[in-house]
């Protein structure tokens, strides 16, 4: 068997956490995060900041972390390759009229449900795999 790389540990670790917490954010505060995610449609300084955080986030773990072995650190390797990619296609490609219609699509209760469930879930398993508990 390989030895998970410390890099893979440290990283599931802290992204583990961050994506639990979201996860249950999304169920908790719903409605909070609804209206703030109602503002973006109308801003697209939002948006462009947003897009250059995950862009920044997703070019470091990616940077630390360019691990594409079988067992779970690809995970952490695909979190940031996504990142880079939804992070681009935002600042590059998607019209800010389009990413009104996609809020007005997508920020409702029931996808904040199932989004904040498969952040838990994904969560927990960085943390329980981060810790040798799975």
């Amino acid at each position: 068997m390989n030895a998970i790389p410390t890099e893979s540990i440290i990283l599931a670790r802290i992204i583990g956490v961050f994506i639990l917490v979201c996860g249950l954010s999304a169920l908790v505060k719903k409605k909070s995060w609804i209206e703030a995610v109602g503002s973006f449609q109308d801003n697209p300084a939002v948006v462009n900041f947003i897009a250059l955080a995950e862009l920044a986030a997703g070019l470091i773990i990616f940077a630390m972390h360019p691990h594409f072995m079988s067992n779970w650190p690809i995970v952490i390797t695909m979190v940031g390759l996504l990142m880079i990619i939804e992070s681009t296609l935002y600042l590059i490609f998607i019209p800010q009229k389009v990413v009104g219609k996609m809020v007005k699509f997508f920020n409702k209760p029931p996808w904040y449900n199932v989004c904040g469930i498969l952040s838990i879930v994904l969560g927990l398993l960085l943390i329980g795999m981060s810790f040798g508990l799975l």
